[in-house]
C-alpha cells in the first residue's frame, strides 16, 4: 500500500467520480479494488449462501485490474475530448477574428 487509510478517505472524499476513484486508488497502491472498498467500507453485504441455481464466480485480478485501466483510461480520454474541443473551437475563433479583421483593414 503506497497511500495511508486518511489518504485513501480523503481522494475519494473530494473524488468527483467515486466510483471510478475506487479503481484508481486500487491501481496507484497496487493492490485490488476488494482492498480499497475494505478500506472504504464500501463492501456490499454478502449472502453467506447463493440464491439457488445461481453460480458464484470469482473474478480474476488480472481481468478486474484491465476493466479498472480501461474505465481510468476512458476518464482521461473524455477529459482529453473536452479540451481539445475547446482548443478547436477557440482555433475556429481565431481564424474568424482574423478574417474578419482583415476585410476590416481591406476596407478601410
Amino acid at each position: 500500500m503506497v497511500m495511508s487509510r486518511e489518504e485513501i478517505l480523503r481522494d475519494y472524499k473530494s473524488a468527483k467520480n467515486r466510483r471510478r476513484q475506487v479503481q484508481i486508488l486500487a491501481d496507484l497502491n497496487c493492490c485490488s479494488r476488494a482492498e480499497i472498498e475494505r478500506i472504504l467500507d464500501l463492501e456490499k453485504p454478502t449472502d453467506s449462501s447463493p440464491a439457488a441455481g445461481a453460480e458464484t464466480e470469482e473474478r480474476d485480478p488480472f481481468e478486474a485490474w484491465l476493466h479498472g485501466r480501461l474505465d481510468s483510461m476512458d476518464a482521461e480520454i473524455k477529459a482529453l475530448e473536452e479540451k481539445y474541443r475547446k482548443y478547436a473551437a477557440a482555433l475556429e475563433a481565431l481564424w474568424e477574428y482574423r478574417k474578419g479583421h482583415k476585410k476590416h483593414e481591406q476596407g478601410s
